[in-house]
């Protein structure tokens, strides 16, 4: 369990990530995409999305100096 924001509610709340997942190839990277639900058990919505996850490492971070 964990805590996101739900696009339903549009707040940060208790979520839960659901057992499959898959790999999929997101912009030419290797990223996870994962099923996620906010939680009925806590008084959530029991809506669920998915989340792409992708390595630190491939992020691309501009900056002025």
């Amino acid at each position: 369990m964990g805590r996101k924001y739900c696009p339903e509610c549009r707040e940060v709340v208790e979520t839960k990530v659901l057992g499959d997942y898959s790999q999929i190839e997101f912009r030419g990277i290797a990223a996870k995409r994962r099923r996620i639900k906010h939680l009925e058990e806590d008084g959530g919505c029991a809506h669920e999305w998915h989340t792409i996850e992708i390595l630190e490492e491939f992020l691309l971070v501009s900056r002025e100096d």
